[in-house]
């Protein structure tokens, strides 16, 4: 069983698990929260679900750009109109969203839903162009004040053995010197990674999700989803959380369920430090 780092009185208040305050040495003033997210099938079903909109609204408006994995809607309807949704409630959100992808009849979509007040797109993306990924990850440049970065939104295929070559070439997908967050579900414990070679498999990247954390909801006990950033990104970086959606929004084990089975995991960035 994996250890929490903070008290348990503590993340009962709170709903998040991380490291809450910068290594020393880094600047200090306002932040930007990047959070990534797989939201399990996100489709018309789930948006039929008032109950669970009225939560992913809440997740999401929590923080100024969410990575979302998952979608899966042929009609491609379900992010415009959950943006629609979040927008009906007094917030100025925007989207960037990829293509369908996946080699089987089960396609996803990445997207990127921001708060327009905080965060601006840079009118660039594009697909990593690597055969490996049963779905390219999606690349896409915002800017929050002076810092301006690439996301790079994956979904690793969780298959014992390709899990590790997906991760493996995520490391090649970003410019070292640049600033470059990769971020999503890397599948990257339990069945289909050891974790310990995480690492490993991304050499010169900081990887800011500890394997002490369990970023799924429910029984399971696994470190899925991760974020990591390039050596250019490190002046920039305040802290991370693991959102414990269901505790802090009061949600029983079905309707935590009815959401996602991942928990959206999340880091802050300084707006002001970018000196690239």
């Amino acid at each position: 069983m994996k250890r929490v780092a903070l008290p348990i009185l503590l993340l009962l208040l709170v709903g998040c698990i991380g490291t809450p305050s910068p290594p020393a040495g880094q600047c200090s003033g306002p932040t930007v929260s990047i959070a990534t997210f797989n939201i399990q099938v996100f489709g018309q079903a789930k948006m039929g679900d008032p109950e669970a909109v009225d939560s992913l609204v809440g997740i999401a408006t929590r923080f100024d750009i969410v990575a979302i994995q998952e979608v899966r809607d042929a009609s491609e309807t379900t992010v415009p109109r959950f943006v629609s949704e979040i927008n009906s409630r007094n917030h100025s959100y925007a989207y960037v969203i990829s293509e369908r992808l996946g080699s089987t009849s089960s396609k996803e979509q990445y997207a990127f839903v921001y708060n327009t007040e905080t965060i601006s797109f840079e009118n660039f993306s594009y697909l990593v162009n690597d055969t490996v990924f049963e779905r390219p990850p999606f690349v896409a440049k915002f800017r929050a004040g002076e810092f301006d970065f690439f996301l790079v939104n994956t979904h690793v295929k969780p298959e014992k053995g390709r899990t590790a070559s997906e991760i493996k070439a995520l490391a090649g997908a970003v410019t070292e010197d640049e600033d470059y967050i990769i971020l999503g579900d890397f599948n990257a414990d339990c069945s289909y990674l050891d974790e310990k070679t995480l690492s490993s498999l991304l050499p010169g990247l900081d990887i800011i999700v500890s394997n002490e954390d369990d970023t799924t909801v429910g029984a399971s006990d696994c470190t899925y989803d991760r974020i990591a950033i390039t050596p250019r990104t490190r002046e920039d970086y305040s802290s991370y959380g693991v959102y414990l959606f269901d505790k802090e929004l009061g949600l029983d084990s079905t309707q935590a369920k009815s959401v996602s089975d991942h928990y959206p995991v999340y880091a802050e960035f300084y707006i002001s430090c970018d000196t690239d």
